[in-house]
């Protein structure tokens, strides 16, 4: 997956190896919780993985999490094929992108 989809983001774990043109039931090893996490500033941090690991009846969940809140997370969505997934993490990473912008420009009357 390009590093481009991740935009300003800094890729902190990655740990994918999947191949999308082979059944993902041969490549059980492969469909781990922990595939990709990448980090937006100092409390933002997207992240990529296989649920429920190694079942290959699951799917990718990505999410947007804010300050180690993994029970709220900003943006979640699940994907099995290849374009959803990269889709789901474009949209995931342009809300990082958006809200680090938001902190930037501070917080004015509302």
């Amino acid at each position: 997956m390009r590093d481009k989809i991740f935009k300003s983001g800094q890729l902190v774990y990655a740990a994918c190896s999947i191949d999308f043109a082979r059944p993902f039931a041969e490549q059980a090893d492969n469909l781990t919780e922990d595939l990709r996490q990448v980090s937006y500033g100092a409390d933002l941090l997207l992240d990529a993985g296989w649920y429920p690991e190694g079942d290959a009846e699951g799917g990718f969940i990505v999410q947007l999490i804010r300050a180690g809140a993994w029970d709220d997370p900003l943006y979640k969505h699940s994907a099995r094929q290849e374009k959803e997934l990269q889709e789901s993490i474009e949209a995931a990473a342009l809300l990082a992108e958006s809200l680090l912008g938001r902190e930037k420009e501070g917080t004015g009357c509302f």
